[in-house]
């Protein structure tokens, strides 16, 4: 039955961090057409990044321009002043050190390959645009007439318009000569368009389009006639509804831009719920999975989050801090809240600092607010959803915990939740050596209750036989011993050997009630070694790395109360993923960046795999540590959404330019 399935989950689900390789799996399609669909955009906007501008038209701002369907956007305020700034941060030197030179070559000869895969498909080469642009270069996902996703570009070019006549040139003779596409010149609203058809580059690829044309300087490129269409009704005042005038974009927009004196030199946005579902859509291959997920996202009220976008800027500094990136989110979902997603409910205020066991050895330390209560009460109908198979068992389950004669005899919400404060932390480091499952992750909420919460988690761990019991220093530390592992991972993204890997055993999870606090962890030791060490030997609280990500935090957004405050220190936070990744071994890994690295990277079903890029060319993790410093970001609850603020803190940056110096310091 659905519930004794979701009951024996719900037991497990306690103790392990929940199993989202279902979701992730459901969701790896989605990303990876986000992922070629930016490749194809970078590609149109790093070339289109070269068709700079004149001086007989000023600019008009390119989210003026796109149609109100648009469902995602990226604007480049100056794509020169961008990339000088990011050199200068320490990840743009680390790129530029010699150490990279054989990485960075085998990255350069591919996207070079994948320029020349451009070149069939627009008519041009990266290496062909990489000259012209000195103005806005916006770039944007569009839903056309039939709902399915189409890329456009909006360069300024008014200071370069010989330079973007003589890139056409270059199109039409690479698509009319040698693709063999079939132009045609059109004219919509007074605007002429050159349109290409192009044939197929080959068995198994698909029919191409391409869409060129001028609108007071500024050259537009897109992939769909319609979408073109689109754009001129807009230029031409036909269209009134603009993504400019879209109160998603609007809000997350200028959130952002209240937060700091701070004009961005990159801007992005999307509507989350509607950038997915035109992807989806628009898949050659739709994958129902995906199609349920959103469905059930929606049903659930997700899709009242209306919007996600904000301003980034690299290369910054006032009289705190020299910040490699400085981002400001904000995400625009105005009430009231329907169904799972009321369980949003993130209170502001409160300490953040971290507790005594907090080690400065950790990754990544986050303190978070939930109202677990109200949390609870909106989960039902996510689970069944999740899980039902089309049944309500949710109630079924908690029944179930409580009632059976051969069961815990625990009621979820009395007996646990409701012994758990609102507040909590999260945290995650790393064993050596280093291996697939080396990196450490731990949940912990601190208890109303300490005695009953604990009695209850005994109930509910004690008679499963997949768990083991532990006593440490007079606290019960329950061990979980995982089921046996799926089938052996079958891509190697380095494309090292043809055999298979042998796969280590994933980690024993752990729970205990242990100095306040309901302890859950990714690894057993880890709790043990919390209730060993309740006051860590270099705590993190006092430490000169947290206090400057604190100082920095308290700087840029002055007392203003948040319901998530973090810290992250890069050398850990990146160190099993890299060296999974030097290893050819990144499909092992149970950290989730390496899930989502290798998933961006590989296509197991379609058997599509960046087998060239090979990790191994990698410098050792430790002759990059001094580029990787540490970072920091809080988010807060607002009436309308929430607004996160984030940074990384470069070690031993070179001072930032004068013109930036104080900029980062909030309005007044």
């Amino acid at each position: 039955m659905a519930a004794d399935r979701a009951r024996q989950k719900t037991l497990r689900g306690f103790a392990n961090a929940p199993d989202l390789r279902s979701l992730a799996q459901t969701w790896t399609p989605v990303w990876r057409h986000i992922a070629v669909n930016r490749f194809i955009l970078s590609l149109v906007g790093w070339g289109l990044l070269s068709l700079a501008a004149s001086p007989l038209w000023a600019a008009r701002p390119a989210d003026t321009l796109l149609p109100a369907s648009t469902q995602a956007f990226v604007s480049v305020a100056n794509y020169a002043e961008l990339e000088a700034a990011f050199n200068r941060t320490s990840f743009g030197r680390l790129l530029n050190d010699p150490i990279m030179r054989p990485f960075r070559d085998d990255l350069q000869r591919q996207w070079n390959e994948k320029g020349s895969q451009l070149k069939d498909a627009i008519g041009v080469s990266l290496q062909d645009l990489e000259t012209l642009a000195t103005g806005e270069i916006g770039v944007a996902l569009v839903k056309n007439g039939q709902g399915l996703a189409r890329t456009a570009a909006i360069v300024d070019v008014t200071q370069n318009l010989p330079g973007a006549q003589e890139l056409l040139a270059k199109v039409d003779a690479h698509l009319v000569q040698k693709r063999g596409a079939m132009r045609r010149d059109l004219n919509h609203q007074g605007i002429a368009l050159r349109v290409y058809d192009v044939p197929a580059a080959g068995p198994g690829k698909q029919p191409t389009q391409g869409v060129y044309f001028f609108i007071e300087g500024q050259l537009g490129i897109t992939n769909d006639l319609t979408v073109a269409q689109d754009v001129i009704n807009v230029a031409t005042g036909q269209q009134p509804d603009t993504l400019a005038k879209v109160v998603g974009y609007q809000a997350c927009m200028e959130r952002s831009a209240k937060a700091l004196q701070l004009p961005p030199q990159l801007a992005f946005w999307a509507d989350p719920m509607g950038t997915a579902t035109t992807i989806e859509a628009s898949n050659a291959k739709r994958s129902k999975k995906g199609q349920n997920l959103l469905k059930i996202l929606r049903n659930e009220g997700f899709d009242a989050v209306q919007g996600l976008g904000g301003h980034i800027n690299f290369h910054v500094a006032d009289q705190v801090a020299n910040y490699g990136v400085l981002y400001r989110i904000a995400v625009h979902a105005p009430g009231p809240y329907k169904r799972a997603m009321r369980m949003l409910v993130l209170p502001n205020g409160g300490d953040m600092t971290p507790p005594a066991f907090v080690s400065r050895q950790i990754g990544g330390y986050t303190a978070f607010n939930l109202d677990a209560i109200n949390a609870f009460d909106n989960f039902g109908t996510l689970f069944d959803a999740m899980f039902g198979e089309g049944e309500s068992i949710w109630g079924d389950v908690l029944d179930s915990l409580k009632n059976d004669p051969n069961g815990p005899r625990v009621d979820l919400r009395n007996d646990i939740i409701a012994h758990l404060q609102n507040h909590g932390v999260v945290l995650t480091d790393n064993t050596q050596p280093v291996g697939p499952h080396s990196q450490r992750r731990m949940f912990a909420v601190q208890a109303k209750d300490p005695t009953a919460l604990a009695a209850a988690v005994d109930r509910l761990m004690r008679n499963d036989k997949s768990v083991k019991t532990h006593e440490v220093q007079g606290m019960r530390v329950y061990e979980i011993v995982p089921e046996a592992p799926d089938d052996l991972p079958d891509v190697n993204v380095n494309n090292l050997s043809s055999k298979k890997p042998k796969a280590e055993p994933p980690p024993h999870g752990g729970v205990a009630v242990a100095h306040g606090w309901l302890i859950v962890s990714s690894h057993w030791d880890f709790v043990r070694q919390v209730i060993e060490r309740p006051n860590a030997a270099t705590p993190l609280a006092t430490h000169s790395d947290y206090l400057a990500v604190t100082k920095a935090l308290k700087q840029l957004l002055p007392s203003v109360p948040t319901s998530i405050e973090g810290f992250t220190d890069d050398n850990e936070v990146y160190l099993t993923t890299y060296e999974m990744f030097r290893q050819g071994r990144l499909s092992e890994s149970s950290v989730p960046l390496a899930k989502a690295l290798n998933g961006l990277l590989n296509d197991p079903e379609q058997g599509k795999t960046w087998k060239q890029l090979d990790g191994t060319k990698l410098p050792e993790f430790g002759a990059i540590r001094k580029y990787l410093g540490i970072g920091g970001g809080n988010l807060t609850s607002e009436p309308t959404g929430w607004f996160h603020l984030g940074f990384s803190i470069d070690p031993d940056a070179p001072q930032a330019e004068a013109a930036n110096k104080n900029a980062a310091l909030p309005q007044r």
